[in-house]
């Protein structure tokens, strides 16, 4: 038993001696005291913002500038832009060369109300909380746009039916601020007949538009009236009344000269157009037909108030019996009322003249009769 003891005490002994020896070499190292990092020497300055007070939805760019002071290069450097101290926006991996700078800048939306933006650096994800600059701002509601439509003029005092009539709008925008987006809509008789979009007004300024159609004779009321991204502007209507004439076009004399109208000789039919009303008319057409097809127009004619004109046209008379007419239009709207006609008779043509005749039977006479009378003549001095 003591012998098993002992043997025992040996082995244990031997074991721990062994443990002992080779413990060193898997010991865990135990961390020793912090040594001393090199702080990088970087700071913001000149954080700058394109102002400090906006409206909601402006542009806000913020501008700075990353110095190092140190004489080492610093990278792996962290911008970070906070609103309210809520990180919004950040740039990675910046390096600035020992004893240089860089400039950075950012855009965003304004939002409303009052804020605080910061602007701070980090090296290597460790927040360097000396650099944070902060600014003030404050985001206003935007007013709602100073638009007006200051006038509406209708081309002319007076409007005659089937002439152009044009509108001319001025749109003035008297708040302190752009406007885009905005819309002008024109009504005739509350119905919209045409719009402009994409417009924009600078501040305090005023543009003039304008639109032309064909007019139709009645009492009108024509309107115009802006929006801004498509909401009516309502307070923005402006109307004007006009009275749209109906012409009063005639013609009044029609003339036909020619060769007694004989076939193959020329006819000229000369035509007086007479403008009855008080105010010019333009863009008036005269057409002629022979047997109600068209054989002659003449365009843009135009009558002051109270004058006429005459128009002439000439052609080869066909034989037979022709109906003649001329009938006008404005901006190529038939006139029917003014439509007048006339019948003419073109008779054939003679065969030959008188004396062409005589002298023709002349010829005959004398190569049928002649040679009779020579062989006559020539028997009697036999």
């Amino acid at each position: 038993m003591s012998k098993f003891l002992c043997t025992s005490v040996i082995t244990i002994a031997a074991l721990l001696f062994a443990i002992a020896l080779i413990a060193p070499q898997f010991a865990i190292a135990q961390p020793g005291p912090p040594q001393p990092q090199p702080s990088a020497d970087v700071t913001i300055s000149d954080f700058t913002l394109s102002s400090n007070v906006f409206v909601e939805h402006d542009n806000i760019t913020a501008a700075m500038t990353i110095l190092n002071n140190g004489s080492a290069p610093a990278g792996n450097i962290t911008l970070s832009l906070s609103q309210d101290f809520e990180e919004f926006w950040g740039m990675m991996g910046i390096a600035v060369g020992a004893n240089s700078s860089v400039s950075i800048e950012h855009t965003w939306f304004a939002k409303r109300g009052n804020h605080n933006i910061s602007a701070m650096l980090s090296v290597s994800g460790a927040a360097l909380m000396n650099t944070r600059v902060t600014r003030s701002i404050s985001v206003q509601t935007p007013n709602p746009p100073d638009l007006q439509i200051t006038n509406v003029s209708i081309s002319g005092d007076e409007v005659v039916e089937y002439k152009d009539v044009t509108a001319t709008v001025t749109i003035f925008n008297n708040g302190s601020m752009i406007v885009s987006n905005i819309s002008l809509m024109l009504y005739l008789d509350y119905e919209e007949i045409w719009n402009m979009t994409d417009i924009s007004l600078d501040s305090n300024s005023y543009t003039n538009i304008s639109h032309t159609w064909v007019a139709k004779k009645g009492y009108r009321s024509i309107s115009a009236m802006l929006a801004i991204s498509g909401a009516a502007l309502m307070n923005t209507r402006v109307t004007r009344s006009i009275s749209v004439q109906p012409p009063d076009l005639q013609i009044t004399n029609v003339s036909i000269t020619g060769d007694e109208f004989v076939e193959d000789k020329d006819i000229t039919v000369t035509v007086m157009i007479f403008n009855n009303g008080s105010v010019a008319v333009s863009n008036i057409s005269l057409m002629l037909y022979l047997d109600y097809e068209e054989i002659w127009n003449m365009t843009d004619i135009s009558l002051d108030s109270n004058s006429y004109t005459n128009v002439s046209h000439t052609w080869v008379a066909e034989k037979g019996y022709h109906n003649v007419s001329a009938m006008l239009s404005i901006n190529d709207m038939p006139l029917p009322s003014t439509r007048a006609g006339w019948n003419i008779t073109v008779q054939a043509a003679p065969v030959g003249d008188v004396t062409t005749l005589v002298a023709a039977l002349g010829v005959i006479v004398l190569a049928v009769f002649l040679p009779t009378l020579v062989q006559s003549l020539h028997r009697k001095r036999r």
